[in-house]
């Protein structure tokens, strides 16, 4: 009764350890792929602040609320 659920999975620490190393580098990936685009893209920072405004990294935020100042102003 004492056994965890990933020990009776068998599951591999050094696996588990890389799946989770995996996910960091896409999640860093994406947005910075987000945050270059929405530099250039004034549209798509436009829909990407109706989509998500409130649960953008800052950084991002700040660079497409400029992005679509520029369009509007």
């Amino acid at each position: 009764m004492g056994n965890s659920r990933s020990s009776r999975k068998n599951l591999n620490e050094k696996k588990i350890w890389f799946a989770k190393r995996v996910n960091e580098k896409k999640i860093e990936f994406t947005k910075n792929l987000i945050a270059e685009r929405v530099k250039h893209d004034e549209e798509f920072a436009r829909h990407v602040l109706e989509a998500v405004k409130e649960n953008l990294p800052t950084e991002i935020k700040e660079s497409a609320e400029r992005s679509s100042d520029r369009r509007i102003g």
